[in-house]
């Protein structure tokens, strides 16, 4: 998680410093431009918390596959006595 929370982090500085300038790959028009540098944050924090997000929701599904094998091979355990 620490790895996914870096690479989020490390993006959402470079969103952040380079806001102004980083529209400039999708649109010449200043409206667009100014538009995108105002929802800079936005994006930045977003990017954050999707790094994460996966990571944590790959924690809670091995978590929930380990307590169902747990609980199946003790409700099979009671099964066979």
């Amino acid at each position: 998680m620490s790895q996914s929370l870096l690479i989020g982090t490390i993006f959402m500085t470079v969103i952040f410093l380079s806001k102004e300038k980083f529209a400039f790959i999708f649109t010449n028009s200043d409206d667009m431009i100014h538009a995108a540098s105002e929802l800079a944050y936005l994006l930045g924090i977003t990017m954050v918390i999707n790094s994460v997000s996966q990571t944590i929701s790959g924690d809670l599904l091995g978590l929930v596959n380990r307590e169902f094998c747990h609980n199946f091979t003790f409700v099979s355990i009671l099964s066979i006595s």
